[in-house]
Order: C-alpha cells, then structure tokens, then sequence
C-alpha cells in the first residue's frame, strides 16, 4: 500500500498593545492505495521448498481499493493581555467514502478561556499560581467505514445457462453482503466541554476538572435491509448517541531533592453512554470477531455483550 499526504498552511500573527492574534489557513490532501494480493497453498514435499508452485495451490485473494481526502480549514486565535482567551475554527473535508453530493462535512468550532490567575485581584494570593476556566464547543466528524460503501460492487459469480442444470459459467454479479447506499454521508459530533485548572503552592499540587457531553447525529452504522433486497445489510446514518461525564486529575509533587524525588498521579472519570435513536430500529444486532453477539438497543448503551447466561462451563 501507498500512503501520501500534501499540506498547505499560512500563519500570521499580529501584538498591538494588549491584544495577540493569531490566524491560520490551511489546505490538506490524503490517499491511500492498496494493492494487496494473497496465495495459500499445502501439500508442500519440505520445508525446504519456497515456491507457490512447489505445492498445491488451495485458494487465493486479491484486494485493489483506495480512498481520498481533502479538507481546507481556518483558524484564529485571540488572547487580550494573556487573561481572556478565545479560539475559533471551522474546516470543510471531501472524503471518497461516500457518493456525489454527500462527500463533504463542515465541522466549526470555539473555545475560550479566562486566566484568573493575571486579574490584578489575585496579585497578593501567593498559594495560588494558577487559576484558568475553560470552556469550548464543537463539531467533529467520522468517515471509518469501508471504501466504496455507497456503490454496489461486483464479484465473481456462476451463471446456469441450458436446459435442465445448465452449464455453469463464471462472471461478475453484485455484492450478497451488503447493499450499496449513495445516501450516506459523514457521522458528526457535537461536543461542549467545561473545565478548571488550578495550581497551588509553588505548583506542588495540580488539579484539572472536566465535564463533558456530547451528542452524536447521523450515525454511520450497519443496518438490516428487507429480505426483498437478497442483501442483508447495507451501511446507513441510522441513529444518534449521547455521551456525558466528568474526568479528575490530581497531582502532587511531594518531595523534590537532588538525588530524591517523589510525586504521586491520580485520576477518575465517570462516563454515560446512551443511544437516543435508531432509526425505526428497536435494536441492532453485531457479531465480534468469535462470532460473540453484540447488541445496541433504544435507551441503553451503544454496545453491549448479548447472549445466553450460562452457570459455567
């Protein structure tokens, strides 16, 4: 396989008085090409042997595919006398894995910040050496599905022709797997986040506090088709998944010496995980790579371990 990536950037930054800016534009491109080809075969005489052609050959693949992506994008930056913080982006990316008019995702995004630690009402708290509020809101998206999803691919396949049996004779036909679906477009997710940075005693302990949640839309999942089809499943932006939680981290720097140091590191977070829609699924069923039953219902947990309960084996 082949990887290549082209990037493109211009940055200017601008001070005057107590003001900073910062801009940035940029263009990107990306492709992937694999050309991958696969021989099995047994019955070798010795191991000695080191030629496809030594044995007996038993099957064999061959895999040719790529994908594209483009994205330009923007952002600007601002900080007035290092206290008031804000961030702007917003960038577009056309990706090869869906079909015409659905390629390109448009994905903004803000954040600001509040140093509390430079307001001149802070100056004579010395314990405290940094005190900053963050907050930010954004889009991000998703396109890791398979190449050519949107399309109906051809593999090889027997056609009967004659009387009675017929006469088999080999060919192209559509996929027996999944369905294409030119309607699918990219997966996105809508993030706000809430946090407190704080630094004591010369930085001796260090706490970081984030909550979060996010909403996710369009959601790229495998989806049952109607048996009418003689296709299974077919790829679909069927549903959408809501995230929240809080994240802690503590540390501590308890002894810093010359030949002796000694700092300790603690964290927790707490995560809800809920599915908010399926389409007009009740439920969607997927197998893991033991054949295991995975299961993503209304209301509940995007995944969960689905089967028997047993008393042991």
């Amino acid at each position: 396989g082949l990887n290549w990536i082209w990037e493109n950037t211009l940055d200017y930054s601008k001070t005057f008085n107590d003001h900073t800016l910062t801009l940035l534009g940029g263009y990107t491109a990306q492709k992937q090409n694999n050309d991958l080809q696969f021989i099995q075969a047994n019955s070798f005489p010795d191991d000695q042997v080191k030629t496809i052609s030594g044995g007996i050959v038993t099957g064999g693949s061959a895999v040719k595919e790529q994908w594209t992506l483009v994205s330009a994008l923007a952002r600007a930056n601002y900080s007035y006398k290092d206290k008031y913080l804000l961030s702007a982006l917003i960038r577009s990316d056309k990706s090869s894995r869906f079909g015409t008019g659905n390629q390109t995702g448009i994905f903004p995004s803000v954040s600001a910040g509040w140093r509390i630690d430079q307001e001149s009402f802070m100056a004579n708290i010395e314990s405290i050496n940094e005190l900053k509020l963050r907050a930010s809101y954004g889009a991000t998206g998703n396109n890791r599905i398979t190449d050519f999803a949107w399309l109906d691919l051809l593999y090889s396949a027997n056609y009967p022709f004659g009387s009675g049996n017929g006469t088999s004779t080999s060919g192209q036909g559509a996929s027996a797997s999944f369905l294409g679906n030119p309607d699918i477009t990219w997966e996105r997710t809508f993030s706000n986040n809430f946090g407190l940075d704080l630094s004591i005693l010369k930085n001796k302990i260090s706490l970081s506090v984030d909550v979060y949640e996010s909403n996710t839309e369009k959601l790229l999942l495998q989806q049952s088709a109607m048996a009418f089809t003689g296709v299974p499943q077919f790829w679909n932006n069927n549903g959408s998944l809501k995230n929240n939680g809080i994240e802690v981290e503590l540390n501590t720097k308890n002894i810093n010496k010359k030949d002796f140091k000694w700092s300790t590191s603690f964290n927790i977070s707490h995560t809800q995980n809920k599915v908010t829609e399926l389409g007009k699924e009740a439920y969607l069923l997927n197998y893991g790579e033991r054949v295991e039953v995975y299961q993503s219902k209304l209301g509940e947990p995007l995944v969960q371990y689905f089967g028997y309960k047993t008393d042991g084996i």
